[in-house]
């Protein structure tokens, strides 16, 4: 997908057809690698993957689902 291989708006239609269907995976729910995910474009072809994505498949570490039950204040 490299300009330096392919025409530039071959490339950029590569990129667009690569964040389209490669599966898009997160390892986090933290707004900011989300939100780095979706912005940044790998290519450097001044796309936003967020205009490309068609589904994305976030991974919840264990220990992020894990609820407890907090202790009540009674007296």
């Amino acid at each position: 997908m490299s300009p330096i291989f392919l025409r530039n708006q071959a490339a950029r239609e590569a990129a667009r057809a690569f964040y389209r269907l490669a599966p898009a995976y997160v390892e986090s729910l933290q707004p900011r690698i989300v939100d780095e995910y979706s912005t940044v474009d790998n290519f450097g072809l001044g796309l936003t993957p967020r205009a490309c994505i068609t589904s994305i498949t976030i991974f919840i570490d264990a220990t992020c689902i894990v609820y407890r039950e907090l202790p009540s204040n009674k007296h």
